[in-house]
């Protein structure tokens, strides 16, 4: 077989593995959330990072009325400034030592002037082998608010923290497999 005819396979082989590993539309149960900076240490950070739901990942392009000079053609939208949610996180309460809310109760309770350590934040929808289908990653984020879930005798239910965290902005990151599959189909 020639060299070409190796390749050729080789590719198809990629393909299908790409193929497989690439999902749409993604799932949503499936998904990690990361802190990158240092005040959460090492691996704990991540580990103490499991959460059943992540919500607030959206922004909204404010506009003011604008009324043009010298026509009858009414008022155009003009763009003014960006307005983002907050990211909520929700998880069952973790009763022991977790590095996360170590965090976060250090920014809402510090008494130093300096308590407020923001953290990037990356929340990663993953595919069916835990590879990163798209990623957001949320630039100097810093919780605002820490709640958790009423206690009530009456309900079998699991007891749950809330965390909302503001932030300066995010970014949407492409994953290497669909940037793979795109390279792939383009072989073939």
């Amino acid at each position: 077989m020639s060299i070409l005819g190796d390749l050729g396979d080789a590719a198809k082989s990629v393909a299908g593995a790409v193929a497989d590993t690439y999902q749409y539309p993604p799932p949503a149960f499936y998904f990690s959330v990361n802190i990158l900076g240092t005040s959460v240490s090492g691996l704990a950070r991540n580990l103490d990072a499991r959460f059943k739901e992540v919500s607030g990942i959206s922004f909204e392009i404010q506009t003011e009325p604008w009324k043009e000079a010298g026509g009858d053609y009414g008022e155009r939208p003009l763009p003014t400034q960006m307005k983002f949610d907050n990211l909520k996180l929700s998880r069952g309460l973790v009763p022991l030592a977790s590095p996360f809310a170590d965090w976060i109760f250090d920014c809402i309770e510090g008494s130093d002037e300096n308590y407020i350590k923001p953290e990037d934040m990356l929340v990663t929808v993953l595919n069916q082998h835990g590879l990163p289908l798209i990623s957001w990653n949320f630039k100097e984020a810093w919780p605002v608010k820490w709640q958790l879930a009423s206690l009530d005798s009456m309900k079998n239910e699991i007891l749950m923290e809330t965390m909302e965290f503001k932030y300066r902005y995010f970014t949407k990151m492409s994953s290497a497999i669909g940037a793979a599959s795109t390279a792939v189909s383009a072989l073939l």
